[in-house]
């Protein structure tokens, strides 16, 4: 996840946490804690399969206010926007929020809601201010926890706590959604430990929830892969972490500096699922799932950069994260240099024409269970109201180079009379049979 506008990022090697705690998991599993908002209430919480697809699913990442995203946004996450930590709280008791403001005002006038990530502890609240903090290019100092927080989870953590106060004070209600940490698992962005984020968590939640009850919070986001994610979040979980967060968050990347190796949207299912086992374990499994970071990655050093397969591979991440129950997806990002879904001086990209047209397919279909893989085939059914019902269908096994992508011919239902493609082309389906390729297509009956 590249940090910076202009800054070529490089994954850094995950923390990998411990599972020594393991004995202690029945002891500490936590019971859900959220409910006194609709959006997070058990019974709400959205299972995979079987209920209407939210249009929450389509949110997204942006650095610039002025060239707003033209595809359909639900939310916008406040990350590499000007807002960190360090950014707004130069000194000890001195706040400047006015890059915050700007960006409420244009989310209030996009018709979008915020969440606001924390992150990047200021030099002067620094426990280490002169350690590096990988590639990520952040500030040295940002990755080290707070002076005031101890090893063990003691201290006072009163800078943080100032923050935050101050912070949901001033926004005064105008950002519902709090995420804890950006990339824990990442030494780019925290350097300390499960004990010290815990403790700033506790605060964090209990001084959000104190000055506006209607607020969601979420766990600080790990990243890092397949087994990344489930692998530090188990251990905060057993710490007591589930206690503090109303929405359990993770980032949904999975890529390779390996030349020619290139990610895999399907690498999403067992990321998932991997998470959802540690949510069971310590009883954090009905809360909803938020992957509020996600894309094929920076491909600085794989070479994923051909515009169609990249297209597929956007049109697929959303698919699959739909049918792992995920609520919301927050794609970093929209213009996002090389690797976004827009520029300047190109316009939009087929990735995000892909982006509209996977959200004009989904948004209020109901799928009748989760994507099935058959060999290099996935399906993935829906229906709605009206006899209506439809499927997405892609094969791993095409590709697409310089402008041409390879499609088998592949017999489908006969209640199917067209099928829609992510370019957002409409084709009648003659004799049962259609083209399928790496980019998924939507067959339908009316």
């Amino acid at each position: 996840m590249p940090l910076r506008k202009n800054t070529t990022y490089l994954l850094t090697a995950a923390l990998v946490f411990s599972f020594a705690l393991a004995g202690s998991k029945q002891s500490t599993a936590q019971t859900d804690v959220a409910g006194q908002d609709s959006e997070t209430a058990p019974q709400n919480r959205r299972q995979p399969g079987f209920t209407p697809v939210p249009s929450t699913l389509f949110s997204m990442t942006t650095h610039g206010r002025v060239d707003w995203p033209s595809v359909t946004v639900y939310g916008l996450r406040l990350w590499d926007t000007g807002t960190y930590w360090q950014m707004m709280n130069p000194s000890q008791g001195v706040y400047d929020f006015t890059t915050l403001d700007q960006w409420i005002a244009s989310a209030q006038a996009n018709g979008v809601d915020l969440i606001y990530t924390f992150g990047e502890v200021p030099a002067w609240a620094s426990s280490n201010p002169g350690l590096v903090c990988g590639n990520s290019g952040a500030p040295e100092g940002s990755c080290a926890p707070p002076n005031d927080v101890t090893t063990t989870g003691g201290g006072t953590d009163q800078h943080f706590k100032d923050f935050v106060t101050a912070i949901v004070t001033h926004v005064a209600g105008q950002i519902k959604y709090w995420e804890m940490w950006n990339e824990p698992t990442v030494p780019g962005y925290w350097q300390g430990n499960d004990a010290q984020l815990l403790r700033m968590a506790k605060d964090a939640y209990g001084i959000i929830k104190a000055i506006n009850p209607k607020a969601i919070v979420t766990t600080p986001s790990p990243s890092t892969g397949i087994h990344g994610v489930a692998n530090w979040m188990g251990p905060y979980l057993a710490l007591g972490g589930g206690q503090y967060a109303d929405i359990i968050s993770f980032h949904g990347y999975n890529w390779s500096s390996t030349w020619g190796v290139w990610p895999q949207p399907e690498d999403i299912v067992p990321l998932v699922d991997n998470l959802k086992a540690q949510l069971v374990i310590y009883g954090q499994n009905n809360k909803p799932l938020w992957c509020t970071e996600g894309s094929w990655g920076d491909t600085s050093g794989n070479g994923f950069t051909d515009p169609d397969l990249r297209a597929a591979f956007l049109a697929r991440h959303y698919i699959l994260q739909e049918s792992e129950g995920v609520v919301r997806y927050y794609w970093f990002a929209w213009d996002n240099q090389d690797d976004g879904l827009w520029s300047a001086s190109t316009g939009m990209t087929k990735a995000g024409t892909a982006y509209q047209q996977v959200e004009d397919w989904l948004v209020g279909l109901t799928p009748t269970g989760q994507c099935v893989e058959n060999g290099t085939i996935w399906t993935c059914n829906y229906t709605k109201s009206g006899g209506y019902q439809a499927e997405t269908i892609w094969d791993t096994s095409q590709t697409c180079s310089n402008g041409s992508c390879t499609t088998k011919s592949m017999k489908v239902g006969s209640q199917y009379l067209h099928y829609k493609d992510i370019a957002g082309g409409t084709h009648s389906i003659v004799n049962s049979s259609v083209p399928v390729g790496s980019k998924p297509i939507l067959l339908q009956n009316q």
